[in-house]
Formats: C-alpha cells, structure tokens, sequence
C-alpha cells in the first residue's frame, strides 16, 4: 500500500488549496453562485422568485397536512428531555426534513455540476473548484427559507424557541463543510462514472427513510435505531432536532460525531478533486 495515504501533507495540501482558491476568488464564486440561480428558472415567467416559492410551497404542504389534517402528536411526558417544542409531530418532522432538503440538493446536482460546465472545464485559467462550491449557496437559499416558515409556525403556535437556537448557526457551519466535500467528490467522480446521478437520486430516495425524519427513537424497535445510526447524515439531522425541536442535547453523540464526519468528508472532497481535476478536460 502506497505510505503516501497516510501522510499528513497527502491531505493537508489539497484542502489549502481549496481554501485559498476559495477566498482568492469569492467575488468569482459569488458571481457564479447568483447566476447557478438566475440559470436554473431562466426563461421562467416568475424567474428567480421560484427559489422561494418551491420551498415555501412545500413547507405549506407539508404544514397543512401534518397540523390540520393528521394531528400526530409526539408522547413526551414520560420524557424529562423535552423543554422546546415537543409535542409537535408536525415541528418534529420539519425539523429534519428542512436540512435534508437542501443537502440533498447538493447531493443530486453535484454528480453533474462539472460536466454540464464542460466549457468552462476546458478553460486553463478557470478555477474548477468554483463549480462544485456554488451549488451551495442556492441549497442553503432553499433551507433559509424552510427554516423562516418553521420559526414563524413555532413562534406562532408554541411560543419563543429555547436559549438552544442559539447553537444553529453552528450546525448550518458544519452542515455546509460536509455539503462542500460531497459537492466535491462527487463532482469529480461524476465526470468518470456517469451513471452516478441515477445511483445517487435511488439513494437519496431510500436515504429519508433510513434517517430519524419521520420516526423519534420511542417509535421503532431500539435495536434497528441503533443500525440507523451507522448512517452519518443521520447525526445532522439528530443535531438539527436538538436545536430546533427539543431544545436540550438529546443526542450529545451526535455533536461529536457529526463535526468529524463534516470535517472528514471535506478532506476526502478535496483530495479526490485535487487528484482528478487535472483529467477532466481530457474525459470531457
């Protein structure tokens, strides 16, 4: 086995790198991440307004039927964990479901975001790391918006959220780094194996299902929670409960793990793109 894989500078080059490109050229990746934007509704008759009105109509839907339609409650009496908003199925699910959202976006469009930008690939001077990182910003713009709706409700009908909410801004940090290696990775692996969209979009289908979205840990047999687990994402989405629905550290594992794994994810990006970047002008 090659002893270069486990040397330090084998990582810790292609991760600086990514960072001075980033910062060097953020007015670029600004630029670049305004108009991913503007390009996905042109032609539109509403334009760029769809990037918030698709989220705030899915949050409606979702809304509608779970507080008014099946008014799911969550069995918290026996509980002494719950100082926020628990009770609400409905607070519950949007919790998890308003992160998943937008991860997921940057999920699916990075296993293409190079090669549909093959002109620009092709281009010497161009910054290819710019591609995969602008995708962010339209997917933190989606979850901006879910998260506005699910406070307004909050504060609405259950009152002022706990001290906790304060920590949001904390998970969103590493929700973006881990955002940042899977746009990465995929991204490159994506130029080499085209059938990578198809194969994610099934995953991500399935992957809701194998996370604590729709289920608390009282409602499914321990032993299968407990192999739920093994899946990293599903600790962004326990932390995100904390936060915005229990109010207290229910899931203190979670707040360890899911920074390693944030921080972990973006190493592996940024050293698989750092490797295979120099072939995609040839592929493409």
């Amino acid at each position: 086995m090659d002893s270069k894989l486990f040397s330090l500078s084998f990582y810790r080059v292609p991760v600086f790198e990514i960072w001075h490109t980033t910062i060097a050229r953020r007015m670029l990746l600004w630029e670049m991440s305004k108009r991913d934007i503007r390009d996905r509704y042109v032609g539109q008759m509403l334009g760029t307004f769809w990037a918030i009105l698709t989220p705030v109509l899915i949050m409606s839907i979702y809304l509608f039927i779970f507080a008014f339609v099946f008014k799911i409650r969550i069995p918290t009496e026996s509980d002494n964990m719950t100082q926020g908003w628990g009770g609400s199925y409905t607070l519950y699910l949007l919790s998890g479901l308003v992160p998943w959202m937008s991860f997921q976006e940057i999920i699916n469009r990075s296993t293409t975001i190079i090669t549909s930008n093959s002109n620009l690939v092709k281009q010497v001077i161009f910054p290819l790391e710019v591609l995969p990182l602008k995708i962010l910003s339209s997917a933190m713009l989606t979850q901006f918006v879910g998260l506005t709706i699910f406070l307004l409700y909050g504060i609405v009908r259950f009152g002022l959220p706990t001290p906790m909410m304060l920590l949001l801004p904390v998970v969103m940090f590493f929700q973006i780094v881990a955002g940042a290696g899977i746009a990465l990775l995929f991204g490159a692996v994506g130029v080499f194996l085209r059938d990578l969209k198809d194969i994610i979009s099934m995953l991500c289908f399935i992957c809701i299902y194998l996370m604590p979205v729709f289920f608390t840990e009282s409602m499914i047999p321990n032993a299968l929670y407990k192999v739920l687990l093994i899946n990293p994402l599903s600790h962004m989405i326990l932390c995100y409960h904390d936060v915005l629905y229990w109010g207290n550290f229910v899931s203190p594992l979670s707040w360890l793990l899911f920074p390693f794994f944030s921080i972990l994810l973006f190493i592996l990006g940024s050293r698989v793109f750092f490797s295979l970047k120099t072939m995609f002008g040839n592929v493409l």
